[in-house]
């Protein structure tokens, strides 16, 4: 007894021939083999053709997967451009309130708590965002901030008689230790990290309210620069575009918009209370 093989016809990738038995004296074997063949042949096609199909689906859904992952050029184009203003704009973002306290040798009317807890939580988020891989220029400005705003404390250190110059030497020891446990993930993983970046986006937001219910009792906001305020809230606009085209994180794009309520609101106050010409 020999076998030979019926290839089946396919648009597919080639199926697995299916051999059919053939008598050697030429008579053909019983109707029942005969259409065993065909129906291993018809099973093997059909097997073929699913296989192409889920391929096919499978590179339609990568292609449309990657479609979607991929912002157009031009809004790649702007929200790059933003990063750039943000950045220049956060080199110079705290030196008009930096000159002010220096010119009035001054500090009041300034929260020390807000700048506290600010500066905590802006070296929280780029630890965050170091963390997890995002382009420096999507959070650079919270590096640059924070440094400002230690200079600042700095000065407040020097100004203020309700915050002394020891207290801020502990304060940046304190400072350096957990931003050190934070960085290291065999310590805090990434989940835990995420966790405690929502966390400090609300202290560092939270940390505004006694600046503006400073603003509110004495109905002026003493040293706070309008110029500093304007380009905050001017940064929170252009990063909030920059976080929806590259980035599409929920925490950071959450933490942004907070940031840019917050922050439109001590900008009126800024007009609000500004001292009136006689």
């Amino acid at each position: 007894m020999i076998t030979s093989f019926v290839p089946a016809a396919s648009a597919g990738p080639v199926p697995v021939p299916v051999p059919v038995p053939v008598s050697v004296s030429g008579r053909g074997l019983t109707q029942a083999h005969v259409h065993e063949g065909r129906n291993r042949q018809r099973q093997s096609r059909r097997r073929c053709s699913l296989a192409t199909a889920r391929m096919d689906i499978a590179v339609a859904a990568a292609a449309a997967s990657t479609s979607r992952a991929a912002p157009p050029s031009a809004m790649l184009f702007v929200s790059r451009a933003l990063n750039l203003a943000v950045l220049s704009g956060a080199m110079l973002y705290k030196v008009p309130q930096v000159a002010r306290i220096v010119r009035a040798r001054s500090a009041d009317g300034i929260s020390t708590t807000t700048y506290v807890f600010e500066t905590l939580g802006l070296s929280i988020y780029a630890l965050y965002a170091l963390r997890s891989g995002f382009p420096f220029g999507t959070f650079g400005e919270c590096v640059l901030i924070a440094a400002q705003n230690s200079i600042i404390l700095g000065l407040m250190s020097v100004y203020k008689a309700d915050f002394r110059k020891r207290t801020f030497a502990a304060m940046l020891a304190i400072f350096a230790v957990l931003l050190s446990v934070l960085a290291t993930p065999a310590l805090v993983p990434l989940s835990g990290l995420t966790v405690l970046q929502g966390c400090s986006a609300v202290m560092t937001n939270g940390s505004r309210v006694p600046q503006i219910l400073l603003n509110h009792r004495n109905r002026g906001t003493g040293q706070l620069a309008p110029t500093t305020m304007l380009l905050q809230v001017a940064g929170n606009a252009a990063r909030l575009v920059t976080t929806l085209v590259q980035l599409g994180d929920w925490v950071t794009l959450a933490t942004t918009l907070a940031s840019l309520t917050i922050n439109s609101l001590l900008l009126a106050q800024v007009f609000i209370y500004r001292p009136r010409k006689t």
